[in-house]
Formats: C-alpha cells, structure tokens, sequence
C-alpha cells in the first residue's frame, strides 16, 4: 500500500485514502501506521495494515463434477458506492442452459443465490 491508495477500512466498510505512512516504535520494534482519510477535509485516524483491505475483493470458485468437466467462476466485490458485483464464468457458454449436470445445476444454484442475495450483479464470459 503506498500514499494516495484506495482502501477499505475493514471495520466500518468505509473507503478511504491512504495521505501519509509512518513508523511507529513499539516496545523497541518498528511498525508501520497508515492515516487514512474518509472525506476530503477531514482529519485522518492512523490503521494498522490488518485493518484495512482492498476496495475490489476477488474470489475464484470452481465445481467439479466426477463425469462431466469443471465450472469456473471469478467473483468481483467492489464495495465502492453504486459499483456492482461481477461475475466472470468459464467453462459453459449459459449457465442458465446447464446440460443437466450435478455440477452444472449447483454452478446455477450459486448464481441465482448470489444474485438474490447481493442484488444486481453483472454476468461476463
């Protein structure tokens, strides 16, 4: 993470900009705090490097079927405000035209919960 980095204070879910990096000493070791700041003219609080995680969270999942091939899918969360969740499927043309595979229909099971539990998302092949 360096100055001027988007990130997401895992805690509150906030986004944030990273304006400074410091070392901090501790009981005689060095460790590094980032300020972050929410709004533009507010003043920063300091985080560690565990309390903050990326604005766009990737996932890979794969099914595999014991007759048939393997289904994959790449998951993208971007937590940002009015940004969507995408989702990247390999392995099936449609995956709403599964060809009656047990791991094609759990792939499609996924994909209509996922859907309904985070609302829109974006299909890409």
């Amino acid at each position: 993470m360096t100055t001027g980095d988007q990130v997401r204070i895992l805690r509150t879910n906030e986004i944030g900009i990273i304006t400074s990096i410091d070392l901090v000493k501790i009981h005689g070791q060095k460790h590094k705090r980032y300020e972050v700041r929410t709004k533009p003219k507010q003043e920063g609080w300091w985080y560690k490097a565990e309390q903050l995680g990326p604005v766009v969270e990737k996932v890979h999942v794969e099914i595999k079927g014991e007759q048939k091939g393997h289904l994959a899918f790449d998951l993208e969360w971007d937590h940002r405000p009015g940004k969507s969740f995408v989702v990247h499927v390999e392995g099936v043309p449609d995956i709403n035209t599964h060809d009656g595979t047990f791991n094609a229909a759990v792939a499609n099971m996924l994909m209509k919960g996922l859907t309904a539990t985070l609302g829109k998302s974006v299909l890409t092949r």
